[in-house]
């Protein structure tokens, strides 16, 4: 486990069915190479029920014990949390959605737009449990 580091907190992560290392970066506000690097992580794999140190700035407001935070969203807060600067909202998709469908339930986004702002292609399949960013429309 990396040392403590300055100006941060440590928040331990409870890896979620259908999760990756790019959404917990995205809920987390960090980068997903640092996250590999903070836990030993190889080509990104993790698996449901593992635990993960991550850090984030202290001005974000996370609140510690024992120098630990422990920080497991639930598919619901996930599924409404925004990004500090409310620019996105986060979908958590449920078995039997498809982009398309995802799309559909937010006015001017289309199922490119998903797949731009989610760094998917066109042959990625979604997951149930898997966390979507989707960018607010004005």
């Amino acid at each position: 486990m990396p040392p403590p580091i300055a100006g941060m907190d440590r928040v331990l992560h409870k890896v979620q069915p259908g999760q990756t290392v790019g959404q917990i970066a995205t809920i987390y506000h960090v980068r997903s190479s640092d996250i590999s690097y903070w836990n030993d992580i190889h080509k990104n794999r993790i698996r449901a029920g593992q635990n993960l140190v991550i850090y984030v700035h202290k001005k974000k407001g996370a609140k510690t014990t024992d120098s630990t935070t422990i920080q497991q969203p639930s598919a619901k807060t996930v599924a409404v949390k925004q990004a500090d600067s409310g620019e996105f909202v986060y979908y958590q998709v449920k078995s039997g959605d498809n982009l398309y469908l995802i799309a559909k339930q937010y006015p001017g986004v289309s199922s490119d737009d998903l797949m731009k702002w989610n760094n998917l292609s066109n042959n990625s399949k979604i997951q149930p449990g898997q966390t979507l960013k989707i960018k607010k429309i004005n």
